[in-house]
């Protein structure tokens, strides 16, 4: 059985492609969170995890490397790369990595170790070290500049790394009371109701029609990372939907649970939410 090696590290991750395919070449791919791989080409291109939507993540102290053995052998050979660069007790970088990456042309790397492995099964089944992630909390804002609204879900916190991913769709208009001039009034424009996990992915809707905002923000190593919904109409009524994806990063691995609030998008970033748990059968998308 194949098996996925997590690193770390604390790096730029444009320029560690060339110290991996000069280190690293047994192995068929080495992939990032976001499904970026530099196993092809020297700059990093989404191979797996492609998505319409914008992609959000915070590089900026640390971030994750996928290490993928070739998937049509049975026992890689790549696997015995490993050990001549990492201390077997410690799982950190030896000094001949460095001096290796000095030589790539990648000389600012510190702090750079193996995490753990995981199999293929592990991540569809999200066992082991590779655990479905639970949404601990994040903050809610409304932005409105020049009639252009921002949804934005900062402080995102998770059990465990992974991925979240949201669209955002109209479903109502917000007008001025007629009978009190300091109130509002919603007035429906759309039934909503929770899309799958895939149609999410593909920034659709429940009724598979384009969503008007989608994102995503991967969480790893305690980063602050903000995930923004935009180009929002203002003095509208919004449903964001939302689910979590665990850390495997050739395709995802949806959690069964969806989520819902409500947003009021109105002129000065006022905002109004109500949330809603909602739960589906729907658990990974393959």
């Amino acid at each position: 059985m194949t098996s996925s090696v997590s690193c770390s590290g604390f790096s730029k991750q444009e320029q560690h492609c060339k110290n991996f395919k000069s280190n690293f070449v047994n192995y068929s791919s080495v992939v990032d969170a976001q499904g970026y791989s530099c196993s092809s080409y020297i700059e990093p291109t989404n191979r797996f995890l492609t998505f319409q939507g914008e992609s959000f993540a915070n590089y900026s102290r640390s971030f994750n490397f996928y290490l993928l053995p070739d998937p049509t052998l049975e026992n890689d050979a790549s696997s015995h790369t490993l050990p001549a660069y990492f201390d077997s007790q410690t799982n950190q970088a030896l000094a001949n990595f460095y001096t290796a990456a000095a030589n790539a042309g990648v000389g600012f790397l510190n702090n750079f170790m193996i995490d753990y492995q995981f199999s293929q099964q592990e991540a569809f089944t999200s066992s082991g070290p590779v655990v479905m992630p639970i949404i601990i909390g994040f903050d809610e804002e409304v932005e409105v500049i020049e009639l252009n609204g921002t949804i934005k879900m900062s402080n995102i916190q998770l059990s465990s790394e992974g991925t979240v991913y949201a669209i955002a769709r109209e479903i109502g208009q917000v007008i001025p009371d007629p009978e009190d001039e300091f109130s509002s009034i919603e007035v429906p424009t759309r039934i909503h109701r929770t899309p799958t996990n895939e149609q999410i992915n593909n920034c659709v809707d429940w009724n598979n029609e384009p969503a008007d905002a989608c994102a995503k923000a991967v969480i790893a190593n305690d980063e602050d990372v903000a995930l923004l919904l935009k180009d929002l109409k203002p003095n509208k009524l919004y449903v964001v939907y939302y689910t979590v994806a665990n850390e495997y990063p050739i395709q995802p691995i949806f959690s069964n649970e969806i989520v819902s609030f409500t947003v009021k998008v109105l002129w000065g970033g006022i905002i109004s939410s109500g949330f809603i748990v909602l739960t589906t059968f729907f658990i990974c998308l393959f």
